[in-house]
């Protein structure tokens, strides 16, 4: 099982618990940077603090790992779903099966052709991914607000190019 498919039963917990991320990493001791890291795949968790989010969420981790197994009418269920939201309310009631784990898995980097826009900087096919990964998991609003949150960060003086950030760069 991946960093994110833990994350993602993670932050389910979490929210089951009815606890903000600043609560369990009062709770901890940690920062909430790292609650999020871990729920969002980013940083995979180690044991002791697996356990530790586990008992702070009044789960077992055996109950966090498991991963059930779909009988053949959950799986036609499943597929035939009509909305993201109904196939949301399977995984919340049934787990994520292990053969949607797989297909999330065996998953191809995205075709960065389909991204044909004119820049002054190359993302990364990392980069890309993350970003893609992102805004899939949003509805068009939030997709916009994301946008929007970068126009923001774009024009903060913080964040704003200077002419060293284009040494070495053709024009």
């Amino acid at each position: 099982m991946g960093a994110s498919e833990i994350g993602r039963r993670l932050k389910k917990a979490r929210l089951d618990a009815g606890l903000k991320q600043a609560d369990v990493a009062k709770i901890l001791g940690i920062t909430y940077q790292a609650i999020s890291n871990y729920e969002r795949g980013i940083n995979r968790v180690d044991t002791d603090t697996l356990q530790s989010l586990c008992n702070v969420y009044g789960i077992k981790v055996s109950d966090l790992l498991h991963t059930p197994a779909w009988t053949d009418e959950m799986i036609s269920m499943y597929r035939s779903a009509n909305t993201d939201e109904e196939k949301q309310r399977y995984l919340s009631i049934w787990g994520t099966p292990d053969f949607l784990i797989e297909e999330t898995n065996n998953q191809r980097e995205p075709d960065t052709e389909k991204f044909n826009f004119k820049t002054d900087f190359t993302l990364t096919p990392q980069e890309l991914t993350r970003i893609s990964a992102a805004m899939a998991q949003m509805n068009e609003e939030g997709r916009e607000r994301a946008v929007e949150l970068v126009e923001d960060l774009a024009s903060a003086g913080r964040y704003k190019k200077t002419g060293s950030d284009n040494l070495g760069k053709e024009a």
